[in-house]
This record gives structure tokens, sequence and C-alpha cells, in this order.
């Protein structure tokens, strides 16, 4: 993502005009965002801008583009001002926009969010996977895998093993503390693009 990409992205959602009231999906989905697809990542992060709810919005961006920025949450806050204000009254109507292309893309799927049929937003999103324990305290072990979750969980007959090489798995709860395990794949943004690049 180019300094430029993501203000000039949302100067063209200022073009956005709509009369609907916030969708009580979008509140929904800004509370409890889901990850499952490339779609879902997105319509989630869409969900957060138009519900103004930052730490949503932050949960939506991947480990990659937050290492090429140097984003944590803290330096997101103090740049978020500046985003609002170039998405203006459009911040509303985000999840108003409409799925109008989906891609492959180099880091995974790139999705374009029209309005009236005219894309005005880009969203690369790319998997993630990762493996995570909950304890019965609430007490959470897990870290970011290197590949997808079928190269660490098999089947021998009627088992179903997984072997995770980790240093977090040392600490991890066993026997009846264990009350939760689970290895996934999470879509996230990578990338944001403005409509200028969907003509290119």
């Amino acid at each position: 993502m180019s300094p430029h990409s993501l203000p000039t992205a949302c100067l063209l959602l200022l073009g956005l005009l709509s009369c609907a009231g916030l969708p009580p999906e979008a509140l929904a989905l800004a509370e409890r965002p889901t990850f499952r697809t490339p779609t879902d990542g997105a319509r989630s992060f869409l969900a957060a801008i138009a519900t103004n709810n930052a730490s949503a919005e932050y949960l939506c961006f991947s480990e990659s583009l937050k290492k090429k920025h140097g984003a944590t949450l803290d330096a997101y806050l103090l740049a978020r001002p500046t985003l609002l204000k170039d998405l203006g009254q459009a911040q509303k109507h985000a999840f108003d926009l409409q799925l109008h292309t989906q891609k492959e893309h180099p880091e995974g799927t790139l999705l374009w969010w029209s309005h009236d049929g005219v894309p005005y937003l880009g969203l690369v999103m790319t998997a993630q996977y990762y493996y995570d324990l909950e304890a019965a305290d609430g007490r959470r072990i897990g870290n970011f895998l290197p590949q997808a979750p079928g190269h660490y969980v098999h089947l021998e007959g009627r088992s179903l093993r997984a072997e995770i090489q980790d240093s977090g798995v040392r600490g991890a709860p066993e026997g009846d503390a264990l009350t939760r395990f689970e290895v996934g794949t999470e879509w996230k943004i990578a990338d944001i693009l403005s409509a200028e690049d969907a003509e290119n």
C-alpha cells in the first residue's frame, strides 16, 4: 500500500450517497467480526468502518500489513482521524458497498467493492494460519503458523492427530485444563486499493 493509496480510496468513498440507515447486521458484524472467507473478512472491515469501531477495524488488518507499516493499535488510533476525515459522511454507508469482482492476487484474493456498479474500493485479502488453545481459567496460548491447517492435522484411521512445533506449546494446558483447541485460517486485509487502481 503506497502512502497515498488509502486516503485516495477514502476520498473516492465520499461520492457514495445513501439514505438508508445503518443495518443491524453491520452492528452485529462489527461486534463479532468473522474471517472465514475473504468476503467475510472484507465485510467485517466495512461493518467496522460504518459503525465507527476502531478496534474492530484494526482487527481486520493482516499481520503482514501491520509489519509493513509498523502499525500498532496505538499508531492506528493516532492515524485514524485522518482516515475518518477522508471518509466523511461515506463512513456511515461503507456497509452499503456491494461486491463487484473477485480475482486472484499474488497475496491472496482481491475484492473490488462498488456503489451503483462503479468500483470504489479494493481490498486485498490474505490467508493467515494460526493455532489457539484456551484453558479452563481463561488463559489462551496461540500463534501464527507458516502453513495451512492441513499441514498440522492428520487423519490416522479413526484418529485425528495434530502436530504443532511452537515454543508456546510448552506452556499449554493439559487434560481437563484444556477447554478449547483450534487450528484455522482467517482472511484479513493485506492492502487497500483505490478505484484508480481498478483501471490498471
